[in-house]
């Protein structure tokens, strides 16, 4: 398991109408998170129907705050149980053709490929962008089905990337950040089929690719000359 640093960026590529956004992240503070959700005991041969992970009004793996996001690894238990996933909770994820049917030998991640001890699953939480699982138990008899969740909560500040916004920056400012969007690391959120932008981030710009937003800000440094 990797989690980022104070003052790392991370990007995550969306969708805005037609097209595709990175939206840029700093992290400014964090703190380990750690849960653990049941399915409760599943019959042999079972499943679970699709849920979103919550006690009461609160989720396990999504933030009510914009400026937190969860960075997450989740594991399964036991091995041979089976999670099918959904990212928003209408769509469905893990699809190798068609549509999920859960207890299909297919579309679906168990504790084999991700342990729960050690998982391998890695995810991000971000607000609004709910997720929903349901879970199989293939064996020949009853089985809890849990799955565990270990990461950090990022404090996170969300970069304005609009020309007027990175123009207003000292030249000193634009160096620095030049460099860090190079190093910065890019995390899908939904898979092939990106997620939609979430509504409380319609202001936000973002960019259409780290080199893009590079060749921006260096365009702006040498416009503000020595």
């Amino acid at each position: 398991m990797k989690f980022f640093n104070n003052g790392y960026l991370i990007g995550f590529p969306m969708k805005v109408g037609e097209d595709e956004r990175i939206f840029l992240c700093r992290v400014r503070r964090q703190e380990p998170i750690k849960a653990i959700y049941s399915f409760g005991s599943v019959a042999a041969g079972d499943s679970v129907s699709f849920t979103e992970l919550k006690d009461g009004s609160n989720y396990y793996v999504v933030p009510d705050n914009q400026d937190e996001v969860f960075h997450m690894y989740w594991g399964i238990t036991p091995s041979s149980g089976r999670i099918y996933f959904k990212e928003p909770s209408s769509k469905e994820r893990f699809v190798l053709y068609g549509s999920v049917t859960v207890g299909d030998d297919k579309d679906y991640i168990s504790g084999v490929d991700t342990p729960y001890e050690s998982p391998t699953w890695e995810a991000f939480g971000i607000k609004d962008l709910n997720c929903s699982f349901s879970a199989y138990n293939p064996a020949g008899e009853a089985q809890i089905i849990k799955m565990s969740i270990i990461g950090r909560k990022y404090y996170v500040s969300w970069l304005d990337l609009s020309n007027e916004a990175l123009i207003n920056t000292k030249k000193e400012v634009l160096e620095r950040l030049k460099e860090d969007v190079k190093n910065a690391a890019i995390k899908s959120k939904g898979g092939v089929d990106l997620v939609t932008r979430p509504r409380w981030a319609d202001s936000m710009t973002g960019t259409s690719s780290k080199a893009a937003l590079i060749s921006t800000i260096q365009n702006i440094i040498d416009a503000k000359g020595e």
